[in-house]
């Protein structure tokens, strides 16, 4: 399914990749699954990117940017990602 472009078989994969569950750790493949399924505006994926940012799984920790994904999940009404906001603007 993921092969195909489900939004939701992109994201469970990406989770694979972050975590090394069943194939290789590689947080760069995580974070391409992730952005293809939000751009389909999937809820889960851009709150795991903002995660990836927010902590530097992968990258360079940025919360300009993990609040950017944040926001776009919470606006797909991804109630976590509303925390997240919410404690990263006090």
């Amino acid at each position: 399914a993921a092969t195909n472009g489900n939004a939701d078989a992109l994201t469970v994969l990406g989770e694979m990749y972050e975590l090394g569950e069943g194939v290789e750790q590689s947080f760069a493949e995580a974070a391409i699954l992730y952005r293809k399924a939000a751009k389909q505006r999937h809820a889960v994926a851009p709150y795991k990117l903002g995660l990836m940012y927010e902590h530097g799984y992968g990258f360079a920790a940025d919360i300009k940017m993990a609040m950017r994904w944040y926001y776009q999940a919470a606006s797909h009404f991804n109630e976590d990602a509303q925390k997240r906001l919410d404690e990263l603007r006090k």
